[in-house]
């Protein structure tokens, strides 16, 4: 019998870029919109930061910078990649999706649907409010506010698979998050009901999920994810690679397999949310990146050709570049890493990589208009074939 849920062949995926030609990625932290948002600032802020980065691509680089390509258009925005913390509050409780829905077609609490409403296209529910940032695909990361929360629920989420199937209350939000996840990157069939088809579709061998049927378990998958951005790979290790807190899967096997496969020469940016700069033994606020996680994660990563790290987590915009020192890197070297601050304060960071080098610039908003705050450029290192 025919499979009336067929898995989505890879030509729904966005084709892989040239490898030989530029691309430019924005790249956003911490929208964390607040279900108290006092005012809606953080949501006005996203928004108008989003006013301004629709015109970026009708704009010129800077020439205040020393950046390769100084006063040329900017041109294409080829892809949005985020570093966590998309809600203050694990996303806030919906009881109409608990009631009405299954999580392919949930809308997620109060939180989730403003920043679906600043950066998901097509969403359905989207607000009237909120001005939408235009740019696709968009590739989403979570954050340690993601699955956190300051109040938990009476009753768990409603998994919708079968009669009474709910998660504990106090894992609600991991729930809620990583089905986003699913919704926005896999889709997933469940019984009885037609294949979800995913917004920003990423090929099933790139992402750690269960192949052909798309995953909110994160009990049994990472969600981790490579993206092939053309001269350089974009990995999305969420709020840190080997995360396994509150029993999510590590996906350090995945990450080992798909770095392996990839090759030691090939290009590599990590996209995280916790610092590699910082961690609770010195200035991290969290207990629970550690100096033993970060540097498990930077020994699977030594024999890479890793470029950069873009990380969020830490409001505040870092220096450009703060870089992190990997030892066991051969030969030695420091690996850049980019924190340009939070997006509700309307921070963000532009990248343009090429087979040779990367410029990559510091921006905020004044009055819906970007202003430039800082720029470099750096090489891509050529590894020994």
């Amino acid at each position: 019998m025919a499979d009336t849920n067929p898995t989505p062949s890879i030509e729904s995926v966005p084709p892989a870029f040239d490898p030989s030609l530029p691309v430019t990625f924005i790249f956003l932290a911490d929208p964390q919109q607040d279900r108290d948002d006092d005012g809606n600032y953080r949501k006005i802020n996203c928004s108008d930061l989003n006013v301004a980065l629709n015109t970026l691509d009708s704009s010129n680089w800077p020439t205040n910078f020393k950046i390769s390509c100084a006063g040329q258009p900017i041109g294409k925005i080829n892809a949005v990649f985020f570093a966590g913390d998309m809600c203050q509050n694990g996303g806030d409780r919906s009881a109409k999706d608990q009631r009405e829905r299954r999580p392919p077609t949930y809308d997620g609490g109060s939180e989730l649907i403003k920043s679906r409403s600043l950066y998901q296209t097509g969403f359905d529910a989207k607000l009237s409010d909120v001005d939408l940032l235009k740019y696709d695909p968009k590739y989403f990361g979570l954050g340690n506010h993601d699955f956190q929360s300051d109040y938990t629920t009476a009753i768990g989420w409603y998994k919708g698979r079968w009669s009474l199937d709910f998660s504990l209350p106090e894992n609600y939000w991991r729930y809620q998050m990583w089905n986003f996840i699913s919704q926005m990157h896999t889709g997933y069939r469940q019984p009885l009901l037609p294949y979800s088809n995913p917004v920003y579709p990423i090929d099933w061998q790139n992402i750690d999920t269960d192949y052909g049927k798309g995953t909110f378990d994160y009990e049994n998958y990472s969600l981790n994810y490579v993206i092939n951005l053309g001269p350089v790979d974009i990995y999305q290790l969420h709020r840190y690679g080997g995360d396994n807190n509150n029993g999510r899967q590590d996906g350090i096997g995945w990450l080992e397999g798909k770095l392996a496969a990839r090759g030691t020469t090939r290009p590599i940016i990590i996209v995280q949310h916790y610092l590699f700069s910082q961690t609770i033994e010195n200035g991290g606020v969290t207990p629970s990146w550690t100096d033993a996680q970060r540097n498990r994660l930077l020994t699977i990563l030594s024999p890479y050709n890793i470029i950069a790290f873009f990380v969020g987590h830490d409001h505040t915009t870092g220096p450009l570049p703060n870089s992190v020192p990997v030892p066991t890197l051969h030969p030695t070297r420091n690996v850049p890493e980019f924190r340009p601050g939070c997006a509700f304060n309307q921070n963000f960071a532009l990248a343009r990589v090429t087979p040779s080098t990367m410029d990559v610039l510091y921006g905020t908003v004044a009055e819906q208009q970007v202003v430039w705050t800082d720029g470099a450029n750096f090489p891509v290192p050529i590894p020994n074939q």
